[in-house]
């Protein structure tokens, strides 16, 4: 029996004084950092 599960730890920290925000968070292309990056992992699934 093949087990195709995968764990991912996703590796996010640091606040931005020059953006008075926490980086994870902030914006682009109308998601998050956080956001990016998990839906590339559950793409590859």
């Amino acid at each position: 029996m093949k087990d195709d599960r995968m764990a991912s730890i996703v590796l996010a920290a640091g606040y931005s004084s020059r953006m008075n925000s926490f980086k994870p968070f902030l914006e682009f292309g109308g998601c998050t950092a956080v956001e990016t990056v998990v839906k590339r992992i559950k793409t590859r699934e």
